[in-house]
């Protein structure tokens, strides 16, 4: 740019200085300090990318276009699909030196595309006329596009900081988080190392390294996470920090030896949208006002049940937001704490320091509090604790590791808990999954008898008057056919005929089938409504939700229960 005569050397020393100060790209900087005209600076990147310039004030972009693209993409990178044929794409941006911006739209569409520059306020215009363009009170246009780091380590001279692999790595985190991964795999397979995204539940690959390069791309991630480089034998766990414009990103990352080099994980936690309402979580009606009616009881334990990554934590999280009154006192203690809650005391558990969940809940206690969350029970002690809490006043949430709701009386019972306790202590258990929601832009219907479903576990049903859908894939969902999740829940409530069959130490099959008797919808009946009215396929019901002998009896007898 100087030697085109946009900038004098003393302006270029200004951008570099507030660059490196802000975090931002040169062209970002330009525009801060206002050096040259917005239209200008334009052409001179659409020059120096080879890319072209392109006047959008004046085009029509159609609205259908960009409902194909996440609202999220177009605001974060200040994007707009200008036109398309359906195979090949026009893509207005208004940096193309922003890498992660272009793989960003590169990830999503498949096919042929054609970037063109234009000025970003003429893309924010079209982006705010459709209501794409949450205004941030003041800051600058780019502010989401550019992804930021804090580092526990700042040297950056050990192995994994050459400028490739520190620009691949905050490339692949970019994308994570764009595309709403909620884990990144980094896999060593002896000949080099596999990326892989965990999107709505789904691995899907993403990219491969050479095996040089296997080395450097771990040891700038275990920098990134504050873990010890040089320690490759051991498995270790860290953190890094991150902030996609005002999102506050948090990533946990874990290491673990293998016989072809370290295998890592990196969970991805976007706190600004861990935390739903109730009624985002995706409950029916009937389910709804059961969960308000058990989380609005004075006192008592509350389980959520379900294996890891079934939004156990956001129910919970939800529930404390429901719940959450200026004259009650709430404390919790986490494994890690997830999300930041004002008003709410959060107590991590460190197991290093002996300060694990046992010994946090009975301090917690000391502490007068009315509503208190355990992350998880894992142990006759928390278990017993727990209970003991809720025996005194207290309202207590938790979760257990058990496939279903009835499961999660027999998991106490097998912990060592005494049946007396847990009748008297325990109000209700839920267990949930989550299953992915069908993407509406290419949805079709399938065909499927009552003898089809009645073999997969599914309640009979008049097929004259439902229609079920199944995936097929298009660009708007990276042609998977699913965008996002939905829950499925089983809520049990913890009734006397339940109760009394506690005491007697009742198998967990007779449990399951007297709340089914008593009106209990199971994970699949729940999945299976959903997908009666379009929101999530058969196939992925069955493949979160297992079939259950107890359900299907009652199905054959024609129980209207369990088939409504």
């Amino acid at each position: 740019m100087v030697e085109k005569g946009l900038l004098s050397e003393a302006d270029a020393d200004r951008v570099s200085l507030l660059a490196s100060e802000r975090g931002l790209r040169i062209a970002d900087a330009v525009r801060r300090l206002e050096l040259t005209s917005s239209q200008g600076l334009c052409q001179f990147l659409a020059e120096d990318t080879g890319i072209p310039y392109h006047d959008i004030s004046q085009t029509d972009v159609a609205p259908n276009l960009l409902h194909e693209f996440p609202p999220a993409l177009l605001e974060d990178y200040r994007i707009i699909p200008v036109s398309s044929d359906g195979f090949s794409w026009t893509i207005a941006v208004p940096d193309p030196t922003h890498m992660e911006g272009l793989d960003a739209v590169r990830f999503h569409i498949p096919g042929e595309i054609q970037f063109i520059c234009c000025e970003p306020e003429a893309i924010e215009d079209v982006l705010r006329k459709n209501a794409l363009l949450k205004e941030s009170g003041g800051g600058d246009a780019d502010d989401g596009a550019k992804l930021v780091i804090t580092t526990k380590w700042v040297d950056e001279g050990e192995a994994g900081g050459e400028e490739d692999v520190v620009r691949f790595v905050d490339e692949i985190l970019s994308k994570a988080i764009s595309n709403k991964a909620s884990d990144i795999h980094v896999e060593p397979l002896g000949d080099g190392l596999r990326i892989r995204f965990r999107i709505d539940g789904v691995c899907y690959d993403k990219d491969y390294l050479n095996e040089a390069r296997q080395g450097p791309v771990v040891a700038r991630l275990k920098i990134l996470a504050g873990m010890d480089i040089t320690e490759k034998r051991l498995p270790q766990e860290g953190r890094i920090e991150a902030r996609a414009g005002a999102r506050e990103i948090d990533v946990r990352v874990s290491s673990l030896p293998t016989n072809h080099g370290e295998s890592m994980v990196m969970r991805i936690l976007d706190r600004s949208s861990l935390v739903k309402g109730i009624r985002d979580l995706g409950f029916s009606e009937a389910d709804h006002k059961i969960f308000l009616d058990i989380i609005k009881r004075p006192d008592g334990i509350v389980l959520v049940t379900g294996p890891t990554g079934s939004g156990k934590t956001t129910t919970l999280y939800s529930a404390l937001r429901e719940t959450r009154d200026s004259t009650v006192k709430t404390v919790t203690v986490e494994d890690p704490v997830e999300f930041t809650f004002d008003g709410i005391t959060q107590i991590p558990v460190q197991n290093s320091i002996g300060m694990d969940f046992p010994r946090s809940l009975r301090h917690i206690l000391r502490h007068d509090p009315d509503v208190i969350l355990v992350g998880e029970i894992r142990d006759l002690e928390t278990s017993e604790t727990a209970m003991r809490a809720a025996l005194t006043g207290h309202k207590v949430y938790s979760t257990l590791h058990t496939n279903d709701a009835p499961s999660a009386i027999t998991r106490l019972l097998d912990l060592g808990a005494e049946p007396f306790l847990v009748v008297a202590s325990v109000q209700a258990c839920m267990s949930q999954r989550l299953v992915r929601r069908l993407c509406d832009a290419c949805k079709r219907p399938q065909e499927v008898t009552s003898d089809e479903l009645l073999r997969q576990g599914f309640p009979p049903v008049d097929l004259s008057s439902v229609t079920f859908f199944q995936a097929t894939g298009c660009p708007r969902c990276h042609h998977t056919g699913y965008t996002g999740r939905i829950g499925i829940f089983e809520i049990m409530d913890y009734t006397d005929a339940i109760k009394t069959m506690t005491l007697g130490r009742t198998t967990r099959e007779e449990v399951r089938r007297q709340a089914l008797k008593e009106g209990m919808h199971s994970l699949r009946l729940d999945g299976f409504e959903k997908a009666q009215h379009g929101r999530t396929s058969l196939s992925e019901v069955m493949r979160v939700a297992q079939k259950e002998e107890t359900d299907m009896e009652l199905y054959r007898k024609g129980a209207t229960h369990a088939g409504s």
